[in-house]
């Protein structure tokens, strides 16, 4: 399971970090994320938490 996850971090910063090239009529888009948590220990199946609001912190 970690190699998984290790392999879907790795994608999701692929992408972001496309998305910080792109220009749509000269200007960069302003992108923000939130930090969020899947763990299962004291949440419903399938739960996601978000942990802090969005941001324009990427790293």
């Amino acid at each position: 399971m970690d190699g998984l996850i290790e392999q879907a971090k790795s994608r999701l910063w692929n992408i972001v970090n496309m998305l910080t090239t792109l220009k749509y009529n000269g200007k960069a888009p302003q992108i923000e994320l939130p930090c969020t948590n899947t763990e299962m220990t004291e949440f419903p199946k399938n739960y996601i938490r978000k942990v802090a609001p969005l941001t324009q912190d990427l790293d």
